[in-house]
């Protein structure tokens, strides 16, 4: 233990601060959102969550971990979750590793996907099985039981039964003891302790193989170079180290090729692969001539580790908070959601539903992040009418939506300057997302009468259109500013459009608001300051009160 206790808080002091980050991650919130479910029906067998997929067949692989989530409930709870799995995975990893001096490299590289999600826990199991399963039959058993346990925290559970099957066919073959092939077989059959049985396979294999031909997410993808630099720099060292292990390990050689298999098709298997190369590395690292470097390389490693993530940005932005992202989140649309009774049929982004369902209890959604949870021809329809605002508006009015929370940055399915027309009103917006409401939709009147937003809008010319606007309709773009700026304070396009809405105005405080803006002015945006402080005055109307 006292050699594992150094490295071992190393990697903890490196990684476990990351856990701490604003959850930004909108599927943290459909995990709580299903626990909460689960608290007061039991687990659900259908889309529950959705108001248009609600008879949708779909099961919670990860239900015990959700219900750990409700119970939590808040963005702290989760982050105490995340940090105390990833403690039992480093803690599992430095165990199975021979010189543990590895680890705090390990845990670095996987911060990008550390995040409140169950996979975490899949780690900590992933780990769990590299500790024990080498050390004897008895400790094999001890795994089945945690991959029992595992199936019902996460579907990656079948990773760690994988790894642990290949240990006990490995220990069958040098001992020919039964009981390993029966340890083998029950690796597999562990999994069926999930209440889903079978669902949880066909999850497994839906996202690892078909997922892509249905929704083009991110995490799906293959990892690239620049995303992922030691990945690609360490692929080649861990299979070599295998090879010449592979007398001694043949499990970990057959783990250490599939695993890098998986991490070369899809950028979400990276960090699995890391853990299962973590021994092969750490051995590697034991063979340095001389002890004393054991301690130098491992902070060699975790150094570099460190720089190969300053290629993520979410990482460089990295501030504590125990807090929902409200920059990446709809964490303030939402508030103004509840504020003005805006429930009933309506769209949200894939990127926000999660969020969403967690903020607004008993309120369903339209979509989240659980790919399996609506039809794969519903998921198509999305993606084409994504491509245009024409289709997009038709889509939304022809299945009843009445409103809609899009982004305001491009996402896929966000809805990204798609409902920008006629027939939608603006009513919301900050710097995350925008809320409509369709003008058809009578109970939404006098919502649109009192908030809609007919000036400053997040689209078109700034200084140009204010620079048309008469002194009524000046007046009525810097109530809307105002009305902005409670959710969104000093947003460099508002500090702007009401520099030039005062100079028009021929305000007093124009020349603090313009000094203001100038000074929180972008670089692209600077010109257009002066462009503002040179405006003419707006005339008067001899009519106007």
């Amino acid at each position: 233990m006292r050699k594992i206790a150094v490295p071992f808080a190393c990697a903890l002091l490196l990684a476990g601060p990351f856990c701490f980050a604003p959850v930004s991650d909108s599927d943290s919130g459909w995990h709580v959102a299903v626990g909460r479910l689960i608290l007061h029906a039991g687990i659900p067998r259908t889309n529950a969550l959705s108001w248009k997929w609600a008879d949708h067949p779909w099961y919670p692989t990860s239900w015990l971990y959700d219900v750990l989530c409700a119970v939590l409930g808040t963005a702290l709870g989760l982050q105490l979750l995340t940090f105390a799995l990833l403690s039992l995975a480093v803690l599992a990893l430095a165990f199975a590793c021979e010189s543990a001096w590895i680890v705090p490299a390990v845990a670095l590289l996987l911060v990008p996907r550390l995040v409140p999600r169950p996979h975490v826990a899949t780690w900590a199991l992933l780990a769990a099985v590299l500790a024990l399963a080498p050390r004897g039959t008895r400790e094999r058993a001890i795994c089945v039981a945690l991959v029992a346990l595992g199936g019902n925290l996460h579907a990656g559970a079948a990773f760690a039964a994988f790894v642990l099957g290949l240990e006990c066919l490995e220990a069958w073959y040098r001992t020919r003891r039964p009981a390993d092939l029966w340890l083998a077989l029950g690796s597999g059959l562990a999994l069926l302790a999930n209440p889903g049985l079978l669902f949880d396979a066909k999850y497994l294999l839906h996202h690892l193989l078909e997922v892509d031909e249905v929704v083009q997410l991110r995490e799906f993808e293959p990892p690239s170079f620049a995303a992922r630099p030691a990945f690609f720099l360490l692929l080649p060292v861990t299979l070599l180290l295998a090879l010449h292990r592979r007398r001694e390990r043949p499990a970990l050689l057959a783990a250490t090729v599939v695993f890098a298999a998986l991490g070369l098709r899809a950028l979400r298997m990276v960090s699995e692969a890391q853990i299962v190369w973590a021994p092969t590395l750490a051995w590697g690292l034991a063979r340095l001539p001389q002890r004393l470097m054991f301690a130098p390389a491992g902070i060699a490693a975790a150094v570099l580790a460190g720089l190969s993530l300053r290629l993520d940005r979410s990482v460089l932005a990295f501030r504590p908070s125990p807090s929902w992202d409200a920059s990446a989140l709809p964490v303030r649309a939402a508030k103004f959601l509840d504020e003005n009774h805006v429930k009933g049929p309506g769209f949200n982004a894939l990127r926000d539903g999660g969020y969403l369902e967690m903020a607004r209890p008993g309120v369903p959604a339209f979509i989240d992040g659980r790919v399996q949870a609506i039809p794969a021809e519903a998921w198509r329809e999305l993606q084409e009418a994504d491509r245009s605002p024409a289709k997009f508006q038709s889509l939304l009015e022809g299945i009843g939506c009445e409103w809609a929370a899009a982004t305001r940055v491009r996402e896929r399915l966000g809805g990204y300057r798609l409902l920008n027309g006629p027939r939608w009103a603006l009513v919301y917006w900050d710097d995350t997302t925008e809320v409509f409401v369709r003008r058809d939709v009578a109970r939404f009147a006098e919502l649109r009468e009192a908030l809609e937003y007919r000036y400053f809008r997040p689209y078109g010319s700034i200084v140009g259109s204010v620079e048309k606007l008469d002194r009524a309709s000046l007046r009525a773009l810097l109530s809307e500013i105002d009305r902005f700026e409670q959710t969104s304070p000093r947003d460099p396009f508002a500090l702007l459009d009401r520099c030039a809405a005062l100079t028009r105005l021929e305000a007093p405080e124009r020349q603090r608001a313009c000094e203001e803006a100038a000074a929180r002015a972008p670089p692209p945006v600077a010109p257009l300051v002066h462009k503002a402080r040179a405006l003419q005055a707006a005339p008067w109307d001899p009519a106007a009160p």
